[in-house]
């Protein structure tokens, strides 16, 4: 007779949410820590594709990044946080803000 073990999950809640979506994001996607070109010192961790825009990244973001994003854009431009508190996440759960902004990789 086989002895059922159970292991117990030592990760915090936050980061085990964090390894389940990487394992469960798109195989094209790597991650990377990312800079806007007008905050330079500014890095949120995120992804990116094998895209580019006129050189910058395709960049994808979880949720939790998403909203630190939103409101560091906050008082800039009301129009796009509208748009960026509308947008839905991709089927992977997260957020796509490339293509379109001067988006690198630190």
């Amino acid at each position: 007779m086989r002895s059922k073990v159970r292991r117990s999950c030592k990760l915090p809640p936050h980061r085990l949410r964090a390894l389940i979506m990487t394992l469960t994001i798109d195989s094209k996607l790597k991650p990377a820590k990312l800079v806007f070109e007008m905050a330079e010192d500014v890095i949120f961790p995120g992804y990116v594709s094998r895209k580019n825009w006129n050189g910058f990244a395709d960049a994808y973001f979880d949720a939790e990044v998403w909203a630190t994003i939103i409101q560091w854009f906050d008082g800039v431009d009301l129009e796009l946080i509208d748009a960026l508190r509308s947008q839905e996440p991709e089927p992977s759960g997260l957020f796509s803000l490339g293509l379109g902004f001067a988006i690198y990789e630190a």
